[in-house]
């Protein structure tokens, strides 16, 4: 995340093979941990708008 940014990640799960190891509830909670631990990474892009913004080819104006 350092070295792309915010803006160039999307998450990605390996579902389902990450249930040889957790839940994917766990998996999600893992990752909503870690951007509470990195806030100035923004979750809801790596989460959300940066895969819509790409399928979609959408633009958001909260670009920071």
């Amino acid at each position: 995340m350092n070295n792309f940014g915010d803006e160039r990640v999307m998450y990605g799960s390996d579902y389902p093979v990450c249930l040889l190891a957790a839940t994917y509830q766990d998996v999600l909670k893992l990752v909503v941990s870690w951007f509470n631990s990195n806030p100035q990474f923004s979750m809801e892009k790596v989460l959300f708008n940066n895969a819509e913004s790409i399928y979609l080819n959408r633009e958001y104006s909260n670009k920071k």
